[in-house]
């Protein structure tokens, strides 16, 4: 078997288990971190008809990415098309929640490392 398509089939396989337990709308992976951002803002605009990601303004990438789709980076959430958010600031997650803006949660390899370095849980 080609490795790719093994690796296609796997991770495929990985990704549609939590899609389907959780009910995401979206599910992706990318060995690039903007290809995969790329594919889910692109998604979020399509769904909602909106060209505004409410984020980080200071994060280049995710401006980059935006800036590629015609989008743009604010801080506003009403008539936003999704919430970008890291695992190191989840704070507007709450209130997109409440006003029904789809949140995004985006999770660079090194954040996802630096994260099972740390307790998952304290037992005692």
């Amino acid at each position: 078997l080609h490795p790719s398509a093994t690796d296609a089939l796997v991770i495929g396989t990985l990704l549609d288990f939590p899609k389907q337990l959780f009910g995401f709308p979206y599910a992706c992976y990318a060995t690039d971190g903007r290809e995969s951002l790329s594919l889910c803002l692109y998604a979020y605009r399509l769904r909602t008809g909106s060209r505004r990601i409410v984020g980080d303004a200071s994060d280049e990438t995710l401006k980059g990415v935006a800036s590629r789709l015609g989008m743009t980076v604010c801080s506003d959430l009403d008539g936003a098309a999704c919430v970008v958010a890291t695992l190191s600031d989840l704070s507007l997650c709450e209130e997109a929640s409440r006003r029904g803006v789809p949140v995004h949660v985006r999770c660079t390899d090194s954040e996802l490392r630096q994260l099972l370095t740390k307790p998952l849980c304290h037992v005692r």
